[in-house]
């Protein structure tokens, strides 16, 4: 039996069954005063570096881990894909984000006279800045289409749609993360990390590591069959992505002129 110093109360176990107040209360250190600030301090569980690290070295374990039940130790999968995202933004630059979508883009017009042609040039301009201010929902919103086509692919595997956005939220975050510290690089050295080049580079680190993620979490699988499988995963997921928000640019872009042509 143990008496709660909080309490008095008189239980069995590891928590006071009155006020919650674990059994056993060491005596305040610097480590645990250190502990609690940064509890305090920091709007996430500690969680996110065993999380982080456990990804970058072993993610198929992890994944298996996580969706056989293992999962006190582990940030939750949304809350983990937010968290990096939010971390990558800290390096976010509006600026070269703009440069980088206009090199992209080519955004020219052969007849700057043209009501239609000034209309396109301005509606890009609204959607460059719509993109930037939501990038956050952006970045999530490739989770479905990913999950999707791989719960096709990996329809074998004996994982339902709902285990495969687990997989995907994981996959997208830690190959945010792996991508960290080039994008860090790249703004130490002056470089737009949102040039055609450079994104050409970071879609190479997501593939890389979505194809490690589910070839270590399928290893009794062929290796190259899953990693091509993996491929397919990313670049259908995107590519589906991509089409259904270039139809609904497109609608918008139709009736931006339409208005616009009539205001003029």
């Amino acid at each position: 039996m143990t008496d709660c110093k909080n309490c008095a109360t008189a239980f069995e176990g590891n928590y006071c069954p009155e006020c919650g107040q674990k059994a056993s209360t060491k005596r305040f250190s610097t480590k645990i005063l250190f502990s609690e600030l940064i509890d305090k301090l920091l709007p996430i569980d500690r969680g996110i570096l065993y999380t982080s690290w456990q990804l970058m070295t072993r993610p198929g374990s992890t994944l298996r881990d996580y969706l056989n039940g293992k999962r006190a130790k582990l940030t939750k999968p949304f809350q983990f894909l937010l968290i990096m995202v939010a971390i990558s933004l800290i390096f976010f630059s509006q600026e070269d984000f703009s440069k980088g979508m206009q090199a992209g883009m080519q955004v020219t017009s052969s007849d700057p006279e043209k009501a239609r042609s000034t209309a396109a040039q301005a509606f890009s301009q609204q959607w460059m800045q719509w993109i930037s201010d939501n990038m956050t929902a952006l970045i999530v919103g490739i989770i479905p289409f990913m999950a999707l086509v791989a719960r096709w692919f990996f329809r074998k595997r004996d994982l339902n749609l709902a285990e495969h956005v687990v997989v995907g939220c994981y996959l997208v975050g830690g190959s945010t993360l792996a991508g960290l510290p080039i994008m860090l690089a790249f703004r130490l050295m002056g470089k737009n990390a949102y040039s055609p080049e450079m994104s050409g580079f970071f879609g190479l680190i997501y593939v890389a590591f979505c194809a490690w993620g589910y070839i270590s979490l399928f290893k009794e699988y062929k290796a190259w069959n899953t990693g091509f499988k993996a491929l397919l995963v990313v670049i259908l997921g995107y590519f589906l992505y991509i089409l259904v928000m270039m139809i609904v640019l497109f609608a918008f872009v139709m009736v931006y002129i339409g208005f616009f042509e009539k205001g003029q």
